[in-house]
């Protein structure tokens, strides 16, 4: 076969063929199929990270049925109350009782979380203004396994194979991370940051947590940022000791 002679006229369409696939978009081949890695200068857009998986947004009492809830009170050292979680009786919270000498905690049912966000709207109502008052959040707790009885410390709370207790010392007036290890509290990871949550007052917590970082705030003012282990995904939930606490709704984020 011989092939036609090359004239000017087809000399130009060739050209001009190879310039509409020289500024052909670059995402189209991409989303072609190709393997073929994509140059961050030309297509900066394809390389931005997604966007949140899910977001949950609990309101309470009614989402209650999405955690596990329990607690204990201590029968010699009490006064026979506490350690419950129920509706609030404004309508609008639930209220973990933790007073007099009690513990109460709500572990969200799922999902396993690693990369999230959770903010949570809560009041402190009562104090027994020990140095032991205590607001535990609960964070990446692998497996966890909760207190069948009385009391603090030790199988008296809630632990887990893994995790992180971002523990509240209200009575002390400081804030402290510990690592969950083996199904019991391990050391801290950092010393105690001096923090103050007032009695009385609507409060809102938020946690972000990603890879190792840790940033809380409360009412849109920093309290701390702590670098951890990247623990494995695990649930999220609170844990009360001394105290009584509503709690209106919590949304949690996962990445």
């Amino acid at each position: 076969m011989v092939a036609a002679p090359f004239t000017a006229s087809r000399f130009a369409a060739a050209c001009l063929a190879a310039a509409l696939i020289m500024v052909a978009p670059l995402s189209l081949t991409a989303v072609s199929g190709e393997t073929d890695a994509i140059e961050p200068t030309i297509e900066p857009m394809l390389l931005v990270a997604p966007g949140p998986s899910a977001t949950y947004i609990d309101l309470f009492p009614q989402d209650m049925n999405s955690y596990q809830t329990g607690g204990w009170h201590d029968t010699v050292n009490g006064d026979g109350t506490g350690g419950t979680v129920q509706a609030g009786l404004d309508g609008t919270s639930i209220l973990l009782d933790g007073t007099i000498n009690a513990l109460a905690y709500a572990v969200r049912n799922a999902p396993d979380a690693r990369d999230f966000e959770m903010s949570v709207d809560f009041t402190i109502v009562k104090q027994q203004m020990s140095p032991e008052d205590r607001l535990s959040f609960l964070l990446r707790f692998k497996d966890p396994t909760f207190p069948t009885g009385c009391c603090f410390g030790g199988s008296g709370q809630v632990h887990a194979t893994s995790g992180l207790r971002l523990e509240f010392n209200v009575g002390r007036g400081t804030v402290t991370p510990y690592r969950e290890r083996n199904g019991a509290q391990g050391s801290a990871l950092a010393p105690p940051t001096p923090v103050s949550i007032g009695f009385g007052q609507p409060h809102r917590m938020v946690i972000s947590y990603l890879g190792g970082v840790l940033t809380v705030t409360q009412d849109g003012l920093p309290v701390g940022n702590w670098r951890t282990p990247n623990f494995s995904p695990g649930r999220v939930g609170l844990e009360i000791y001394r105290l009584d606490l509503t709690v209106s709704g919590l949304s949690l984020t996962v990445f």
